[in-house]
């Protein structure tokens, strides 16, 4: 959380990182991390006040030096002393369901807003495994839960697969296509997982009706021989060695032996999406790829998630065809194994759902559409306008980037393959 207030006379920025971790009583304990200042003058507040629902006041006063912040904030040199400990730093443990906080300048409190303490959003399972909670498709329940489809979803489905057959058969070039569904660390992590097996969970009800489909590739058994480095503790989506695994079981299934760049790997320790949730914040180790990669990106809208394109190019390719990936978060894991094998891989992000037109524009030799496992809760549409959702975002300024669009997209020059991409889409200042 970040934003400026008018507080006393002053302009106050701030920003709050709030970490937490619920208690076996129920309450939970909240990690405020955060700084305030007046970026004209160098002032700091006198404190930061909180109020909890039982009458408790807990005062935090600055003591922890910012400099990040100040320079941030381009606070002039001369003003660095004055303002050097902005930062504040305090634990909070409360039953409550909001907290109060207030800041104090000059004796005067004024109110900065509410916390909410919100729904469990991690789960922390055995030898220090974090797994997803609290998401909208109920990933917990997709796991601990009988499921009964209900005929919605299976006709939603099974239409969904019918456009896949028909995309395979009408679009001309199309050798493999491939409907790829990325695990939940849950499914081959049972074992530390928190929560009881259903005995019939969604995957298995999913996997039962429509495993036997054309094109279905499901990678949890070559996932798991090797889980500990598949995924990591403190995120959510598989390692870079994960996707690995799957690219090249993939190719096997596709019939493909390209001669592979050497798999090798550094570990890097990272908090990752689930890790940066908990107090204190849990750090993980996890395999990145370290192989050469000589593709160069030579296209990218900058649309954020859905309706962003990237495309790569690869001039000594081990497979010489252009391959397309309508994916999600998990894809772009993929996409750094398989634009070092591929001459052409164009990434689409759809979750899964592919876009007919863009595939006849391409016309790709290879066809991946990949979603995960804990949006099989909904059935897929059968296709979409890729660059109608691209323009949308972009218009509304939803972007990967900070900054002039404008001057982003300056850097793709009309090479071979991309005009109609730069043709259709908006570029906005």
């Amino acid at each position: 959380m970040s934003g400026s207030e008018d507080l006393g006379g002053h302009r106050i920025h701030w920003s709050m990182r709030v970490g937490w971790r619920s208690q076996a009583d129920g309450t939970r304990q909240f990690d405020l991390n955060l700084w305030m200042l007046d970026p004209e003058t160098g002032e700091v507040p006198d404190a930061l006040v909180l109020t909890m629902a039982e009458g408790q006041v807990i005062r935090l006063v600055p003591s922890v030096p910012r400099v990040d912040a100040l320079r941030a904030r381009k606070l002039p040199e001369a003003l660095w002393p004055k303002a050097r400990l902005c930062g504040f730093k305090g634990i909070v443990e409360t039953g409550a369901a909001a907290f109060a906080v207030q800041i104090e300048i000059a004796g005067t409190a004024h109110d900065l807003g509410t916390i909410k303490v919100g729904s469990v959003t991690v789960l922390e399972g055995r030898n220090g495994w974090l797994f997803l909670a609290g998401d909208t498709n109920d990933s917990p329940a997709q796991y601990s839960r009988n499921y009964h489809p209900e005929a919605d979803w299976l006709a939603g489905w099974r239409s969904y697969f019918d456009g896949m057959e028909t995309l395979a058969k009408t679009q001309p070039g199309i050798r493999s296509l491939a409907f790829l569904v990325a695990p939940s660390k849950e499914t081959v992590l049972g074992d530390v997982y928190p929560l009881t097996p259903a005995k019939y969970p969604l995957i298995d009800v999913f996997l039962s009706e429509f495993g036997n489909r054309p094109g279905f590739f499901w990678p949890a058994p070559v996932l798991a021989p090797h889980r500990d480095y598949a995924f990591d503790k403190a995120e959510t989506h598989w390692t870079d060695f994960g996707a690995r695994l799957t690219c090249e079981a993939l190719l096997k299934r596709w019939t493909l032996t390209p001669a592979q760049p050497p798999a090798r790997y550094r570990l890097e320790e990272g908090r990752g999406d689930l890790g940066d949730k908990m107090m204190p914040a849990i750090r993980a180790l996890r395999p990145s790829a370290d192989w050469p990669n000589p593709a160069r990106l030579v296209f990218d809208n900058f649309a954020l998630h859905h309706g962003n394109i990237k495309i790569w190019q690869n001039p000594t390719p081990a497979i010489d065809e252009t391959l397309m990936i309508f994916g999600g978060s998990s894809a772009d894991y993929m996409v750094r194994y398989l634009s070092a094998i591929f001459a052409r891989v164009v990434s689409v992000y759809t979750a899964g759902v592919p876009d007919p037109a863009l595939v006849a524009l391409e016309r790709p030799a290879r066809v991946i559409l990949q979603t995960s496992q804990r949006f099989l809760t909904q059935p897929a549409a059968r296709q979409t306008d890729v660059f109608a959702t691209a323009r949308s975002k972009i218009e509304k300024n939803l972007l990967t980037i900070r900054g002039s669009h404008a001057k982003e997209m300056e850097r793709w020059h009309p090479a071979a393959g991309i005009e109609t991409y730069l043709q259709k889409t908006p570029v906005v200042a």
